[in-house]
């Protein structure tokens, strides 16, 4: 068990009444590109925890938030338990639809005490994966926890031969989408068949905007592949 003994949290946890709270701070990955966190407390105000590389502290939103039990298994394993987010926006609902309810996302909770914010030590923390969602029109509920392996898909991505699977235009690609395309090489494009030939073209593209070429270099497909036959 972690030792507390020169944190606020040993003084706190032996108090017959709490006159400052415990509060509860939730992150969570979205994958987003480039990547983007929605940080979330328990605490009615918003709080600061942390900070960037760059030195800019990480901001903390107040939103309704409910824990299922807290359990460990033999081993010291946590189970999967249940976060619910109540008062669902719909901006939280958009982002839950576009992005498959999070799942697979990693997640870290952490419980504070309201005194020990600045204390990096004084804190229970727990860090895992989404492994499952369900909304309805009040509440977003998440299960926490370790992915089942057994559940995984196998394989993980198909191998196609002549049909880009990298998403046009994300950091995968590496194409840039001008703002105003004018759908020809030079003025750039704004959909891709994801063929090996329109991603030739993208490079042309490229070269005749002045940026370094990466087409089709990054054609996310495998032309090696040969077709069945049917004997």
């Amino acid at each position: 068990m972690k030792d507390f003994a020169a944190t606020v949290v040993a003084a706190a946890k032996n108090q017959l009444e709490q006159t400052q709270p415990f509060i509860w701070l939730v992150s969570v990955e979205v994958p987003t590109d480039p990547p983007t966190r929605y940080r979330l407390t328990s605490y009615p105000e918003a709080i600061q925890r942390g900070q960037t590389s760059a030195g800019v502290p990480l901001t903390f939103s107040p939103f309704p938030l409910a824990f299922g039990d807290f359990r460990t298994s033999g081993k010291g394993d946590l189970p999967p338990l249940t976060l619910n987010v109540a008062n669902v926006t719909l901006e939280v609902a958009g982002v839950l639809q576009e992005y498959g309810g999070l799942v697979g996302q990693p997640v870290t909770l952490r419980l504070v005490h309201i005194q020990g914010l600045e204390d990096p030590n004084a804190q229970a923390g727990w860090a895992g994966r989404i492994t499952g969602c369900t909304v309805d029109d009040t509440v977003a509920s998440f299960s926490i926890g370790a992915p089942n392996l057994q559940k995984a898909p196998y394989p993980r991505n198909r191998f196609i031969a002549n049909h880009c699977q990298v998403r046009y235009g994300s950091a995968e690609c590496g194409y840039i989408i001008p703002a105003a395309p004018g759908e020809s090489i030079g003025t750039g494009f704004s959909t891709c068949p994801r063929t090996l030939s329109a991603c030739g073209v993208r490079g042309l593209d490229e070269l005749a905007r002045g940026l370094t070429q990466l087409h089709p270099l990054r054609f996310g497909a495998y032309p090696g592949i040969q077709l069945g036959t049917v004997n």
